[in-house]
């Protein structure tokens, strides 16, 4: 490997973070960025037809930021189940390192740079003593920290549920065979030999690495960390750790010649944890053995890391471009990104860099310096020779930029039409409209381009209470406009809005967009307003975080409002022409499997549905918290899966904290709930607990660790009780009262549902009515056998309740006194504990599928034998009137909103219901678990309910890639040789 050796100073890497004045348009804190979206996953191949499809998912905890890369089997349709993965990274991880106490310190291959400008092992004793200051105190035990030993956590440091840290905005690459297809000399033969080059994943995590999986097992198979963060990345070992972005940039992976060879190399940058990029060479995918700089040594993947000490590098700002891979018309190829937010100078820049070394070939500002910074950048080759000759990028101030890269000489590159900007978006407000994402390019109906952006922006708390208009922007580019019309006048463009409308079909709300038409003698662009139509004031501040997408002839993408605290997000795809409604209908909306008027809403306001272009949807529901772009892979030759990756933003206390101080509440606003555990015996009647905390939460917070209940409860591994005493025992996982309690979340071995979700997860298992390919796991505590593994048995490793801090104000918790609670009080409709969110767990070791329902008793047999019985309203039957820890139900645990209320008996319906609504300010909606739904997935592909059954998805998980089906097709085809796509 031939290395870009350079002298890294150590005054250097701490000015990164510290040197200088900053001047920025409207100055953030990058540490502070709110979260605003997740990461996209990555595929390993975008043909379903092709069987075998894995997807590679990012994931995080919110409440001690552990984060997980979980790989788990695409279907046909392209939905995806992550409740049993092929693998996940951070089991992966944890086992090794469990199963020796010294893996950390023998087996994790981890490097860095050297001062010298070589690469290093990450240990103390091959750093620089300048280098292990920013590590102090303790430096040694903190780089161990880091590394992955566990000795001194919960003492020294911080205690960790996982040693990988957490995934938020870096996307994950997988990397086998070289894909980019250049027609250039030696490239065939190149992308031949490595025609079989086993599957790589890269994610850069805030634990400070980018981590190499090996994407058949999930074992990591080295992982660098930049020196650009060490200034700050001993404080993640502290017990008062307050999370920091590090390793969180956008990634992308590329074929390049240099050095007189093929590569394939990997760039990425930090997003929020600094200032720079870094490049791997992954070319080789022999196996690592050691952490030297010999081939088959971590060392040998480091190529260079770029920072704003760097010679002609004095621009380069917070690394949040997307960085491009290509051959330029100098004949080598570059690595080419915006130069990023908060520089030094404040100056907004296109930044070309060398490939093999990261030295800085050209620098080109623009005109607008005022506080600015230059955002992702995209190439585009406007001749089919793949080169490229054309870059587009919006910057902090709402310009939109068109870079000259025809020449062969680099000083001639230039930023194009004198200096001006094609557009420059208006303030709203006073507010500066950020273009933030990479532009979208295509081609011109009649002749030229269209670019594609969109404003918004989440980099700081003030940004979520901005609740102006933002608009998504079609933008003509002729190639000869006069440099004095220049920028576009965004208010001439053709305007379009959209609608939301409730959807007969489904019952749910849904968009459509107006079909004005544009006038291209008059109009230079189109804009459509993110400000809907028909949606309350509180939906008002709703704006693109995430790129684009130009597919199908329509522009696609995901909008999120973080207005509201809560996020709302939003699938849209406009009609790449205008802006406004499609030509047809493009997205199954009812999941018939066909395209057609039936997918269609009022959208016109006229009360009928019909195939007019305003009734046509644009616009799918996703769901709250965080959603990442979407990504997009082949079904058919009519259709393609669009996944977005979902995280729901839980409110957690930090699980490596002490209980709260007497005072501070840690817990559910506007009141508090109750934690009861049953006792081992009691009578169905009377119900007693064994453990009672009241306020349970105002101590200990909205997450419940079933593996650790704090204040000395038994535990569900409690050695006093099953399951825990005999780790082989099989148990189902049970919820009561789920509909009672709809914001709660149990989070099953990692993988988030709402109760819901999971109470009619339950229901299909009993009524012998799963999806294809759905899973109801029956668990054992215990490491599974290949016996248990081949019928479907997992190990629980985490059980978690938890609920958002609003639970209360979103009518989410459902609230009780004690008393009524333990004494299990004939309550409405029959509902058990009072209406108390109940989780037991159940014994399995007899269970068989196809189980008898008795209509006289409403419950369902379970288990072999008759000791365990559900009744449909969620819970467990008593044998013979008594519940007995062993004998069916092994372990129940209660929560319930503590209130003043009074008990939910039938005895105070009537005053429970009213003081229900003075609290809440909505009337209870009521309602027993027998009211969910225990239907399976929609069936899809059939017209008229015919075909087959869809694969399932988990409808309301709370970690959860959604799918929907939209056409193909409508050739508007892009000028990109290949899109510079981060998952490749």
């Amino acid at each position: 490997m031939k290395f870009s050796k350079k002298l890294i100073s150590i005054i250097s890497i701490g000015a990164v973070f510290v040197g200088g004045a900053v001047i920025a348009a409207s100055t953030f804190v990058p540490r502070d960025q709110p979260l605003g979206n997740v990461a996209p996953a990555a595929l390993n191949n975008a043909s379903l037809d092709s069987g075998n499809v894995v997807t590679y998912v990012p994931w995080f905890n919110f409440g001690n930021y552990h984060g997980d890369l979980i790989a788990a089997p695409v279907a046909a349709d392209g939905s995806v189940s992550l409740l049993v993965p092929s693998w996940r990274a951070s089991t992966v991880l944890n086992n090794a390192n469990n199963l020796d106490n010294n893996y950390w310190d023998d087996f994790r291959y981890i490097v860095t740079w050297g001062l010298e400008g070589f690469p290093i092992p990450f240990r103390d004793g091959d750093m620089d003593n300048d280098q292990k200051d920013f590590f102090e105190p303790d430096d040694s035990k903190r780089i161990e920290f880091l590394r992955g030993d566990r000795g001194e956590e919960g003492d020294k440091f911080r205690t960790r549920e996982s040693i990988l840290g957490d995934i938020i905005h870096s996307n994950p690459v997988f990397v086998a065979e070289p894909r980019s297809g250049y027609p250039f000399p030696g490239y065939f033969a190149y992308a031949y030999a490595n025609r079989l080059r086993p599957g790589r994943v890269y994610v850069g995590a805030n634990d400070g690495m980018l981590h190499a999986f090996d994407a058949a097992t999930g074992q990591e198979l080295f992982a660098y960390v930049p020196t650009q963060i060490f200034p700050t990345l001993g404080e993640y070992a502290d017990n008062g750790y307050v999370h920091r972005y590090y390793v969180d940039g956008f990634l992308t992976s590329e074929d390049a010649y240099f050095d007189s060879a093929w590569h394939t190399i990997l760039v990425g940058g930090f997003g929020a944890g600094g200032k720079g990029f870094y490049a791997l060479d992954v070319t080789s995918t022999a196996a690592i053995t050691d952490e030297s700089n010999e081939s088959w040594g971590a060392g040998s993947r480091l190529m260079w890391e770029a920072s704003p000490t760097d010679f002609g590098a004095a621009d380069m700002g917070y690394s949040y471009s997307r960085p491009s891979i290509a051959k330029l018309n100098d004949g080598n190829f570059a690595v080419v990104v915006g130069n990023g937010y908060l520089s030094t100078g404040g100056r907004a820049s296109l930044m070309v860099l060398n490939v093999e070394t990261g030295a800085v070939v050209r620098n080109l500002v623009v005109s607008d310096t005022d506080a600015n910074g230059l955002s992702s950048p995209t190439l585009i080759d406007t001749d089919g020779d793949r080169v490229v000759d054309l870059a587009y990028a919006g910057d902090l101030n709402g310009n939109l930029w068109r870079f000259d890269l025809t020449s062969d000489v680099p000083a001639d590159w230039e930023v194009s039409y004198s200096g001006k900007p094609l557009m420059s978006i208006a303030p709203v407000g006073g507010e500066k409209r950020a273009i933030v994402n990479p532009p979208e390019v295509g081609t011109h109906p009649l002749g030229g381009l269209m670019v594609y952006v969109a404003s918004g922006r989440l980099l700081a708390d003030a940004d979520a209470d901005d609740a102006g208009i933002h608009y998504v922007y079609g933008v003509r580019d002729t190639g000869y406009m006069d440099p004095l019309n220049l920028p576009y006048d965004e208010s001439a463009f053709l305007q379009q809005t959209l609608t939301q409308v409730e959807h007969a079909g489904i019952s749910e709300d849904v968009r459509t967009a107006t079909n004005n038409q544009p006038n291209w003698s008059t109009h230079n662009g189109w804009r459509t307003s993110l400000e809907i139509t028909g949606a309350t004031t509180a939906d008002m501040g709703e704006r693109v975080l995430q790129p684009l997408n130009l597919r199908g002839g329509r522009v696609q993408f995901v909008s999120s409002n973080p207005t509201d605290g809560v996020g709302y997000n939003w699938f849209l795809q406009l009609d790449a022409n205008t802006g406004g409604a499609p030509p047809h209908a493009i997205i199954d909306v009812n999941k018939d499997g066909v395209f057609g008027i039936g997918d269609n809403a009022d959208g016109n306001g006229d009360d009928e549905v019909t195939d007019v272009a305003e009734d046509r949807v644009v616009g799918e529901f996703q769901k709250l918290g965080l959603a990442s772009r979407p990504i997009f892979a082949v079904i058919d030759e009519t259709g393609e899966a669009v996944m977005i990756n979902h995280l729901a933003q839980i409110n957690q206390l930090h699980e490596d904290e002490p209980p709260v101080v007497e005072g501070d509440d840690a817990g559910i606003v506007g009141g508090h709930f109750d934690l009861d555990v049953s006792s081992q015996t009691y009578a169905f009647d009377d119900g007693a607990t064994d453990n009672h905390k009241h306020q349970w939460d105002d101590t200990y917070g909205t997450v419940v660790n079933e593996f650790d209940v704090l204040g000395g409860f038994r535990s569900i591994d409690d050695i006093d009780g099953l399951p825990g005493s005999n780790t082989n025992q099989l148990f189902i996982i049970n919820i009561a009262n789920a509909i009672l309690s709809p914001a709660a979340v149990i989070e099953v071995n990692g993988i988030g549902f709402t109760v819901v979700e999971w109470r009619a997860l339950t229901k299909r298992y009993l009524a012998g009515n799963l999806g294809t390919n759905e899973v109801y796991p029956t668990f054992k505590l215990g490491a599974t056998t290949a016996a248990d593994d081949a019928v479907g048995i997992l190990q629980l490793t985490s059980l978690k309740l938890s609920f958002p801090t609003n639970a209360i104000q979103v009518g989410g918790i459902h609230p009780s006194v004690t008393g009524c609670v333990k004494g299990n009080e004939t309550a409405p409709g029959g509902v058990y504990r009072t209406g108390a969110l109940t989780l037991q767990m159940l014994d399995a070791s007899n269970i068989t599928a196809g189980f008898a329902y008795d209509t006289s008793t409403e419950v369902w047999s379970v288990v072999g034998g008759g000791s365990t019985k559900i009744h449909k309203l969620g819970y467990a039957v008593p044998v013979n009137g008594v519940h007995e820890i062993g004998d069916g139900m092994m372990w129940e645990q209660t929560i319930f909103w503590h209130w003043g209320g009074g008990c939910y008996d039938v005895d105070n319906e009537a005053d429970w219901l009213t003081a229900f609504e003075e609290e809440t300010g909505e009337p209870h909606s009521g309602g027993t678990d027998e009211d969910i739904g225990d239907d399976p997935p929609p069936e899809e592909g059939g017209g008229e309910g015919e075909g087959e059954t869809e694969p399932p998805r988990d409808e309301d998980a709370i970690q959860d890639v959604t799918t929907s089906r939209v056409t193909v097709g409508d050739s508007l085809g892009r000028l990109f040789w290949r899109e510079i796509l981060p998952e490749r």
